[in-house]
């Protein structure tokens, strides 16, 4: 779970929040984290639903809101900074 530990640095929500919490920023931060693994490393939804103990629709519908999200510059700029630290984890 590279990708929770990237989100949550960038976000401020602990790591066990983001994969247990029922808020609406917990949520957002599972989707952000779910939609950088399938992003950056191609995991295929099923695999990442399972992994974050989510529904597959649910899963997909949050891909396709952080795509939506990313119009948004500040967040987008968040985004991208989680995309940097798992990339350099990735060369590493």
């Amino acid at each position: 779970h590279a990708g929770v530990g990237a989100v949550s640095a960038a976000s401020g929500i602990p790591a066990i929040d983001m994969l247990k919490g029922t808020d609406r920023k917990a949520a957002q931060a599972r989707m952000a984290a779910g939609y950088l693994a399938n992003q950056l490393f191609d995991l295929h939804g099923d695999w990442i639903a399972e992994q974050f103990g989510m529904e597959r629709t649910n899963t997909v519908h949050g891909f396709q809101r952080m795509t939506d999200y990313r119009d948004d510059a500040e967040f987008d700029s968040r985004l991208e900074m989680c995309e940097t630290a798992l990339k350099q984890l990735m060369a590493a």
